[in-house]
């Protein structure tokens, strides 16, 4: 009988200033319904990424384990900071594959994709592209928040294998069309969890 092979996936986390209030909440339930969709035979590792990158999670497990429960914990509470570095937190994220070994790689990234550093018209995004082509590394994003730029993860994710996924608009409380704050919210949630699944 063939075994399925696994992939190890890093989900990289934007907690950069931008994403907070709904828009972290909303990013928070597509993660969990990513982490819960997995094979059993898949692991990831979880980092937050903002001015640095930081690794919530010491080891791949599967996306059901006390330590990846433990990593969401740690990432729930964490600030808002400035803005991403993207090249770090890709090269440490490729490094973390590497180091690992697994056959199949993956990267996944959660948040609005805005950068200080205009990469598309920098040559280091070409060096970004072929390290994650040398590594063999898929990258695919969910881009979510108040303001989002899809641009270098549409180019990320065609030259990797990955794929690109868009936020539904945040439905909001609106009191004139019935719309409570409980209802904007658990709306909210179900368009990120479809995209946690697809992901």
């Amino acid at each position: 009988e063939a075994r399925t092979p696994s992939t190890n996936v890093v989900v990289l986390f934007d907690t950069s200033a931008s994403q907070n209030g709904p828009y972290r909440d909303t990013a928070l339930a597509a993660l969990e319904s990513l982490l819960t969709s997995l094979r059993p035979e898949d692991r990831v590792t979880l980092a937050a990424v903002d001015l640095q990158f930081r690794a919530l999670s010491e080891t791949f497990d599967s996306g059901d384990s006390e330590a990846i429960a433990a990593a969401v914990a740690e990432l729930k509470p964490v600030s808002p900071l400035g803005p991403p570095d993207p090249v770090a937190a890709l090269d440490a994220a490729v490094e973390q594959l590497a180091a690992a070994g697994a056959e199949h790689r993956a990267i996944i990234y959660i948040g609005d994709g805005i950068s200080t550093a205009n990469l598309l018209d920098s040559p280091t995004l070409g060096e970004v592209i072929e390290r994650l082509r040398s590594q063999r590394v898929s990258v695919s994003s969910y881009v979510i928040g108040p303001k989002t730029d899809a641009g270098l993860l549409a180019v990320l994710a065609n030259h990797s294998g990955g794929n690109l996924y868009a936020a539904e608009p945040l439905v909001w409380q609106d009191d004139s069309q019935d719309i409570s704050d409980a209802r904007a919210q658990e709306e909210n949630r179900r368009n990120a969890a479809a995209a946690g699944k697809r992901l």
